[in-house]
């Protein structure tokens, strides 16, 4: 590695911050400068405050099925699983059924 780091002088690193900082760590240890390391980092997004209700009526249109959604219920996807006024007698997600 010491060779490499003789011919390579510039470093560009992009990735999660906590490989980035590792990296350039390792590098600075090496005795590459800090100037001559470039980095870019990722970072989760940011949740987005749509709205501050903390429920809504939420309607499935094909059934007419209403039912008020929460946090807790997780995504729509999984309040509409859950609900089990929306699933025929004899199917839902736990059912012998529901692959077919």
């Amino acid at each position: 590695m010491k060779n490499w780091l003789a011919i390579v002088r510039v470093f560009y690193l992009c990735g999660p911050g906590p490989m980035v900082s590792a990296l350039e760590g390792g590098l600075r240890e090496r005795g590459v400068f800090a100037f001559d390391i470039f980095k870019e980092m990722f970072a989760p997004p940011v949740p987005r405050i749509t709205s501050l209700k903390d429920s809504y009526k939420v309607v499935f249109a094909r059934s007419g099925v209403t039912v008020l959604w929460t946090p807790a219920a997780g995504t729509l996807l999984e309040l509409g699983e859950n609900t089990r006024s929306l699933w025929p007698v004899g199917a839902g997600p736990d059912s012998a059924n529901a692959a077919l």
